[in-house]
């Protein structure tokens, strides 16, 4: 707990623009290195020069986070120019044209292609950095996850809800083997934020647009290490963070921010031995 972030480095994947953006302005006015990382290489190299001019420290890589070999270059050359990564956050993602277009009408290609952008990309970024984190006994590894990933979503093809589904078994499932390790693993949700992607004009239709402000404050708060103990765990941006901290203790006894396959009745004994009966 109370861990300073200064001096610290993160590595932020979808960092071109909106959140990922948002993110890296404010983990280096916290006094974080950063290494930004997009397809766009114009957009995060603008960012990189915004922060340095400020008189922070980052590095600016144009790159698919589905390409190993592009992975394991970033996170050599950020731990060989800024220092070992110390948080990462997985915030490249590509979403689904919200039409309602049927999973077999979809095209495969592309559909698995947001799998790969959505899953691949934090795993490979997982796998390159984890073994220094345990070695040194701290870290963050952040996922910008959805409530999406909680239910299936006709509206879409598939591929949002299914990848982001995923993400969260990741998260638990780092968790998991992380243990007592000294590194987080934790998924996140902004909500609805506005950004270049969503910014059209016409009636919201009551959306409630979550501010950009608010997730970079969650992920400050991550990574001071306010929510150590909800490794595995889901936190959203929009949630009383503190009135969540206050049920830790229950949220950990009854297994929930989790997803998971509940029972179907107090003895179902095909799920019990797995989770243990319903929450009461």
């Amino acid at each position: 707990m109370g861990n300073e972030l200064g001096g610290r480095v993160a590595i932020i994947t979808g960092a071109g623009r909106g959140i990922g953006r948002a993110l890296g302005r404010r983990l280096a006015d916290e006094g974080m290195a950063v290494a930004l990382v997009a397809r766009t290489g114009s957009e995060v190299e603008s960012l990189r020069d915004e922060i340095i001019a400020a008189g922070g420290d980052a590095l600016a890589f144009a790159a698919d986070v589905a390409d190993r070999g592009a992975v394991e270059l970033i996170v050599a050359r950020t731990t060989d120019e800024l220092g070992p990564p110390w948080m990462l956050v997985n915030n490249a993602a590509r979403s689904a044209s919200w039409d309602g277009t049927r999973l077999w009408n979809a095209d495969p290609e592309d559909w698995w292609g947001r799998i790969e952008t959505n899953l691949r990309g934090p795993f490979l970024f997982a796998h390159a950095v984890l073994g220094g984190m345990v070695e040194r006994g701290e870290g963050y590894v952040i996922a910008m996850n959805s409530l999406a990933g909680a239910a299936a979503l006709s509206m879409t093809d598939g591929a949002y809800p299914v990848s982001k589904s995923a993400l969260f078994r990741l998260t638990d499932q780092l968790a998991s083997q992380l243990g007592d390790t000294g590194v987080v693993a934790i998924d996140l949700s902004p909500g609805l934020v506005r950004t270049s992607a969503n910014d059209g004009s016409g009636d919201d239709g009551g959306v409630r647009w979550t501010p950009v402000g608010a997730i970079c404050d969650l992920v400050v708060r991550v990574g001071r290490g306010d929510f150590d103990g909800f490794s595995g765990r889901f936190l959203h941006a929009t949630d009383d963070l503190d009135e969540v901290a206050s049920h830790l203790a229950e949220i950990v006894a009854n297994d929930t921010r989790v997803l998971r396959m509940l029972p179907g009745w107090p003895t179902d004994q095909k799920m019990i031995p797995y989770w243990g009966p319903p929450p009461t």
